[in-house]
């Protein structure tokens, strides 16, 4: 059933005749893409920018045996935009600037075996502005070890509500460092990536980013102290004690500091680098930067030892994990979705693949594209709805109520596929309001607090929005400027300044709802 050979080729027949007819042209030049290339995903497949920001466009090449690649910048792919008063883009490189308020088509072009295939994304652009001091720039925590790095990001909030994270990423300003106690430390001015220095950077730093879009060009800064903690040691850790050859696993590299707390983002590439010590075979691999690794069916059972080597000023030694490679088999592939089987017009869910062995363990898919790929099989309904192919992410269209919808998941373990298969009805009904609720009504300064959403029907049942599919949170109002929120969790972080009243707010992004709904909650002095 899992491996019927008759199915997959039909299957797969279908959709290369799909994805041929996919939208409008766009220019080709230059060479083909692989001849194993059978559709392109355009992401993302809907999103709203306000009028003088930017969107950055990704294409991934989904192949015959559910592998994928990123072509965005291919030298044989091409991008376009069907108004350029609204929204031009970079024909190389994906990158949409907007102009004025408006809807447009962006499409992604290319060649296989001399037909043009083609795939398209809807951009919105409005025309809301951002807020007078609607700029803040924030960072993974307030203080850091000299000699580590930390990551500053700038998001700015919207007059319709909304906020935009993508500020500070290069496309719309550049990062400095206003001041430093030595003279070592340095901010990488696209990435807003700060490197510290182990013999002068003790103290006070504070970054700024200044904005050059046509939306935005004022400034905003953040200070963050850095200590003079040391490394006392460093773990590896991994999601599992063991994996079934052909799958991959995430590993971590966390430091304990002198000062009692923990860096836990030693591993993402910045300090240092993930190798593989020992294997049984030859063909595992592991990506330097992430610690992702990825084992083969052919010769990876038996055991595997990944080492993390650290590059920093305060690091510069190894520590090591192992980790089992089992011969299991799967059995089959199991879908979910955070809200069962029942969804209304115009949201997004959130779909998980789960692999089940033959030694009883289960694997949920990694949402990244590398083991899996989401499509929606040739079917009557299909134009109601769209699936990112790496994440799973479904989006249903504000006139799909009523219908059944069908996903697909095809799981790649070395030469063999995999399928899943979910169904989901779409409900006939509307959002008649929407409450956020906290877990406390009060949070003492310094600590974090959650927030959650609940979306009321018509047809008298409930459904959550506030995961970060459907809505973005923001902070409407607070006594301090030390606050933060997670724009997709509902995390809130207060400051020791944050001592008083704070209103959170969440924002519809989705087809289904637009609106807004608020809470406040009182933050209470520690003492």
């Amino acid at each position: 059933m899992i491996r019927d050979l008759k199915y997959v080729l039909f299957f797969l027949a279908l959709l290369m005749l799909s994805a041929c007819n996919n939208g409008d042209k766009g220019l080709i030049g230059g060479p083909e893409l692989e001849v194993d290339v059978i559709a392109l995903q355009v992401t993302p497949a809907k999103v709203y920018i306000a009028a003088g920001l930017s969107q950055q466009y990704k294409a991934i090449a989904i192949k015959s045996n559910g592998s994928t690649k990123d072509v965005t910048t291919h030298h044989s792919l091409s991008w376009s935009s069907s108004d350029t008063t609204i929204a031009t883009i970079d024909i190389e490189t994906g990158l949409v600037t907007s102009v004025m308020s408006g809807k447009v088509t962006i499409t992604a072009s290319g060649m296989v075996n001399g037909v043009e295939l083609n795939q398209t994304a809807i951009l919105t652009v409005t025309d809301a502005t951002v807020v007078p001091g609607g700029v803040v720039v924030t960072s993974d925590a307030e203080y850091m070890a000299s000699g580590f790095s930390m990551e500053f990001t700038a998001t700015a909030t919207l007059s319709d509500g909304t906020t935009y994270t993508g500020l500070g990423d290069g496309s719309e300003g550049h990062w400095t460092i206003v001041s430093q106690p030595g003279t070592k430390a340095s901010i990488d001015t696209n990435t807003g990536i700060l490197r510290t220095n182990e013999v002068d950077s003790v103290g006070e730093i504070t970054v700024q980013f200044k904005g050059t879009s046509a939306a935005w060009g004022g400034t905003a800064e953040k200070t963050i102290t850095v200590t003079d903690a040391t490394v006392l040691g460093v773990v590896v850790t991994s999601d599992t004690e063991h994996i079934a050859s052909g799958f991959s696993i995430a590993f971590t590299a966390t430091a304990t500091l002198s000062d009692g707390t923990t860096y836990t983002d030693l591993g993402d590439g910045s300090e240092g680098n993930w190798t593989i010590v020992s294997q049984t075979g030859t063909k595992a691999s592991i990506d330097t930067n992430t610690g992702i690794l990825r084992t083969t069916e052919v010769d990876s059972v038996g055991e595997i030892t990944v080492q993390f080597k650290g590059t920093s000023a305060a690091w510069g030694g190894t520590a090591e994990k192992t980790i089992t490679v089992t011969d299991a088999t799967v059995l089959g592939v199991v879908v979910t979705s955070d809200v069962g089987n029942v969804t209304i017009a115009g949201f997004s869910v959130g779909l998980t693949a789960t692999v089940t062995f033959s030694d009883d363990s289960t694997h949920i898919v990694t949402q990244d594209g590398s083991e899996a790929r989401w499509l929606i099989p040739p079917f009557p309904n299909a134009a109601f709805y769209h699936i990112d192919t790496n994440t799973g992410v479904l989006t249903t269209t504000a006139n799909s109520a009523g219908i059944l919808l069908q996903v697909q998941v095809v799981v790649v373990s070395g030469n063999n596929n995999y399928y899943g298969s979910f169904g989901m009805t779409v409900m006939d009904a509307v959002v008649t309001s929407v409450t956020v609720t906290s877990d406390e009504d009060n949070v003492v300064a310094g600590l974090s607090l959650d927030f959650s959403a609940i979306a009321n029907l018509s047809n008298d049942t409930d459904v959550g929005v506030g995961d970060g599919l459907n809505g973005d949170w923001s902070i409407v109002s607070q006594p301090g400027k030390n606050a933060t929120i997670d724009t997709k969790t509902g995390v809130l972080t207060t400051g020791l300044d944050s001592v008083g009243d704070i209103t959170v707010q969440l924002k519809g992004t989705s087809e289904a709802w637009r609106g807004t709904a608020n809470k406040t909650i009182t933050v209470n002095d520690a003492l």
